[in-house]
């Protein structure tokens, strides 16, 4: 079927025709930025505020691991020459079990951990010799993601 082009009013409709085509895919594609910079926009406010909460949970997190630390090295029988290496390791295990850790140990100051380590030359070694709590950045140990938390321990 020919459509002829001759009449005025097929004219006008063709040109009627390419620009509604024309304004239907402007107003398309400036929807579409619109709707992905709103959609980017949206994303990052989300992003931030899971980082934070993220933050806080692992700073929370972190301060528990410091506390209970800190309170077992406050714990008599650890620092107690006399006390046997069993009850010492008894007491860490105890420890490890209930509030789920990978692992405990105790270092004397020379750096030789209860499990015969030695340890003087790592940096939380260091920090609690000084009487510091420490916490580690992520260290990648087995496939696994590990924080190393170190506290002194009190006569």
């Amino acid at each position: 079927m020919k459509i002829k082009m001759n009449s005025i009013r097929t004219k006008i409709m063709a040109v009627m025709l390419v620009v509604l085509l024309l304004s239907l895919g402007t107003v398309t594609t400036l929807f579409s930025i619109m709707s992905i910079k709103s959609t980017e926009e949206a994303l990052n406010e989300v992003m931030a505020e899971t980082s934070k909460t993220a933050a806080t949970a692992i700073d929370n997190r972190l301060g528990s691991s410091r506390r209970l630390l800190e309170e077992i090295g406050t714990i008599p029988e650890i620092s107690d020459k006399e006390a046997s290496l069993e009850s010492k390791l008894a007491i860490l295990e105890s420890k490890v079990k209930k509030y789920n850790l990978l692992g405990l140990d105790v270092a004397d100051l020379s750096g030789n951990t209860l499990k015969g380590e030695n340890i003087m030359d790592t940096e939380y070694f260091k920090s609690a010799a000084e009487g510091t709590t420490y916490i580690s950045s992520p260290v990648i140990d087995g496939g696994s993601q590990i924080i190393f938390v170190a506290a002194p321990v009190w006569k």
